[in-house]
């Protein structure tokens, strides 16, 4: 059985919005929350606009229906009004897509 609890998504992305120069360094954690009843590993995988620089896929151990923390550093593009960068989680398994976005604004 899967639970992602009352929020019911599996992620999410903080800050959920910023604002970054252009070719400048951005931090995003994230918070990702393991749906079944036992140990196991997920992946958050980053997907960013065309010209961005974003580290490859993460992993992290969590207990049954814990939560933990996944720190990205990502390298903005071209300059925009609005960015979109979404988190796509795998837990185990069972690939679950996109679970979270987060709005960047480029100067």
């Amino acid at each position: 059985m899967v639970d992602f609890g009352a929020v019911g998504f599996g992620a999410r992305i903080e800050p959920y919005r910023s604002t970054v120069a252009a070719g400048e360094t951005l931090t995003l954690d994230v918070i990702v929350r393991n749906p079944f009843s036992h140990q196991a590993v997920a992946t958050v995988e980053l997907a960013v606009p065309s010209g961005w620089a974003a580290p490859e896929s993460q992993r992290l151990t969590l207990e049954p229906g814990g939560e933990g923390m996944l720190r990205f550093e990502l390298r903005a593009g071209k300059p925009q009004r609005r960015a979109l960068v979404a988190a796509d989680l795998t837990v185990d398994d069972a690939r679950f897509g996109r679970q979270a976005v987060a709005v960047v604004g480029v100067t």
